[in-house]
């Protein structure tokens, strides 16, 4: 709820605050877009490491397609 009265406040209040010549619509869409990046950019570093320090560990699959023998075995017939 907050977050929304908020994000409503900036969208009304965007012809009077200004940051660095910009609106402040378009600074909070330039912060967010440069959030994502980084924590896409963080992401990908702690997913290389985690793959360097414990390469060797077992992979465990729940659930979906690639657990099914058949399907690891190539034997893909559907019974109906």
């Amino acid at each position: 709820m907050a977050s929304g009265a908020i994000c409503i406040i900036a969208i009304f209040s965007d012809g009077w605050i200004n940051l660095q010549d910009m609106s402040l619509t378009a600074a909070m869409i330039t912060m967010a877009v440069f959030g994502t990046i980084m924590m896409y950019i963080i992401s990908i570093l702690s997913l290389f490491r985690l793959r360097r320090q414990s390469w060797s560990a077992g992979r465990v699959r729940q659930g979906g397609v690639n657990s099914d023998p058949a399907f690891r075995s190539g034997n893909m017939s559907v019974k109906r």
